[in-house]
């Protein structure tokens, strides 16, 4: 099973826990000659029908809650978009893995629904944005005490991060194999071997030293109980170049950064090491979007003397507008590549074109060929939404939203659940009851889909606990350091 994409959750470093809360946020108090709506029926009753339901209540999934996806719109952030794409991106990568690559969906655009290996670069893009937004914006402000503490502490916390949620999910992993759910390593005589195996194999796994390329092949360094972790290797060293990267550029002005940032990432696509590439090419969105905010900001011309300045906007902004609808159907064409063998001198048209342009060292094991385009089309995907927000439309929705915040545990589960329920319960009944037909396929891979966003928002609720962990430890070892 081909794996995909670095899903992560950037809590310590999203814009939104940087954004400061307005003093008009508060709700307003409820008006006195109302009465208060009545409380839930399961609210009221006997202590023990209370638990009873509140535990019933708890180990159902956000969407199976009564308003368990409502939110309120004056808390969701700016770029609240991304993790939504990376939501899914999430549920792509899923669809590939259970679906495969069938021939009704190899067709430019609707080829992206299976996409894989494009979303392991649209995520490393979306990283590179989140984990430099806030950095930037102190640099910008030229706060050299809290840029420091902003470096210190998601450089601190950035291995736990990533690590410790994978050694909870191999665990997990690793109960499965021994138990003969699934087979993604080898099951082992006793229990306390295969523990000993899975402990092992966690070490070694976790090394940030490791030999890495930055795409998958069949040697790829990775943990043997879940392949599809192969990426988090990636992304630690992603993430820890983007850190140096903007401690070395952090005295530069903006338009020196953003020159030695596209110096960097030519330099990166040359040495075939496209991974780094794309989170300097989120890094630089995310410069584009401050740079954008600013112009915002600054004060506009009088009314009579704004007229051809007002015309000159508007046509601005048609142009951009038109401009991002432009990018963002290449970049879809883009991430809709054909899979191999289909890329190459044989693949549909333009692609037998293109693949001519790909740089003749791009050559080994595994894919390195295909991320050339596809990373430029997860650059191409972010920038265009970044810039023409009523593409976010969908990406702002409830279910989206929630869809984010379950990224990594529907990465980090779906394998687990495709082996052993669809593979292992499913795809027998349907074979025996169902038949072949398309119309077959429909009932296992809906109760498979269900059940993955289940386990993913179990797990989410155990990831959420690394973070606060990451929090409280950062918050328990560092130093206040006095400004001098």
């Amino acid at each position: 099973m081909e794996p995909s994409i670095p899903l992560l959750e950037e809590y310590s470093d999203s814009p939104v826990e940087h954004h400061e809360e307005s003093q008009f946020d508060h709700e307003p108090k409820p008006i006195l000659s109302q009465p208060p709506p009545p409380p839930p029926r399961w609210t009221t009753g006997k202590p023990y029908r209370l638990l009873t339901t509140s535990l019933l209540i708890a180990a159902l999934p956000r969407f199976l809650r009564p308003g368990g996806l409502a939110r309120k719109s004056d808390k969701i952030h700016s770029t609240a978009y991304l993790d939504a794409l990376r939501g899914y991106a999430a549920c792509i990568v899923f669809a590939g893995h259970l679906l495969g690559y069938p021939a009704a969906i190899q067709y430019p655009f609707l080829r992206v629904l299976t996409s894989n290996r494009g979303m392991v670069d649209v995520f490393f893009v979306i990283s590179g944005y989140v984990l430099s937004y806030r950095m930037l914006k102190l640099m910008r402000q030229k706060n050299a005490d809290l840029l420091l503490q902003s470096l210190a502490s998601s450089t601190f916390r950035r291995y736990l991060r990533l690590y410790v949620p994978t050694g909870i999910a191999t665990f997990i992993a690793m109960l499965l194999v021994y138990t003969g759910h699934i087979p993604s390593a080898p099951k082992l005589a006793t229990f306390k071997l295969q523990l000993w195996d899975w402990i092992v194999d966690t070490i070694f796994a976790s090394s940030p030293f490791a030999d890495l390329r930055g795409w998958w092949y069949g040697d790829v360094f990775r943990t043997k109980y879940l392949d599809q972790m192969w990426t988090i290797p990636v992304e630690f060293r992603g993430s820890i170049i983007l850190f140096a990267f903007c401690a070395a550029s952090c005295k530069l002005s903006v338009k020196g950064r953003m020159v030695l940032t596209w110096l960097a990432i030519l330099a990166c696509y040359i040495w075939n090491v496209v991974y780094v590439a794309l989170f300097l090419l989120g890094m630089f969105v995310a410069e584009l979007s401050l740079e954008r905010d600013q112009e915002a900001h600054q004060p506009r011309l009088p009314a009579w003397e704004g007229f051809s300045a007002a015309g000159k906007r508007l046509i601005r902004s048609v142009g951009l507008n038109t401009a991002c609808i432009v990018i963002f159907i290449i970049s879809l064409f883009l991430l809709s590549q054909p899979h191999d063998p289909g890329f190459g001198s044989n693949g549909p048209f333009p692609w037998q074109y293109l693949t001519k342009l790909t740089p003749s060292w791009y050559s080994g094991p595994g894919e390195p060929k295909e991320h050339f385009w596809l990373g430029i089309g997860a650059f191409l995907l972010v920038l265009s939404l970044e810039f023409y927000p009523k593409l976010q439309t969908p990406l702002r929705w409830n279910f989206s939203l929630y869809l984010g915040e379950l990224s990594f545990g529907l990465y980090a589960v779906h394998p687990m659940v495709i082996w052993a329920l669809y593979i292992n319960k499913l795809t027998p009944y349907r074979q025996i009851y169902l038949g072949e037909s398309t119309l077959a396929y429909f009932p296992g891979v809906i109760i498979t889909s269900v059940v993955s966003l289940w386990a993913a928002d179990y797990f989410e609720r155990v990831d959420r606990r690394v973070v606060q962990f990451g929090r409280w430890l950062q918050n328990s070892t560092f130093e206040k350091w006095q400004a001098r």
